[in-house]
């Protein structure tokens, strides 16, 4: 039971991440004509990532890109 509950919980957040990360791209290949959403997840996205340490913003990167090719190998 825990286990499907993990389970559906990462998937809600790879999902809402993908959507992020999809109204970032809409924001930069559209530009102001993207719409106030879209721009204002734009500077959302903007104001965390200068806040943040870019080497640590690297390394969890790289590190949750380990993590889902050795839980993609193990299941």
């Amino acid at each position: 039971m825990l286990k499907q509950a993990t389970d559906f919980l990462w998937t809600v957040i790879a999902l809402l991440f993908q959507l992020v990360l999809l109204t970032v791209l809409i924001a930069l290949l559209m530009g102001d004509g993207a719409g106030g959403f879209v721009m204002s997840v734009y500077a959302n996205v903007r104001e965390l990532l200068a806040a943040l340490n870019p080497a640590a913003v690297a390394v969890a990167a790289v590190l949750y890109l380990f993590w889902q090719l050795h839980k993609n190998r193990i299941a």
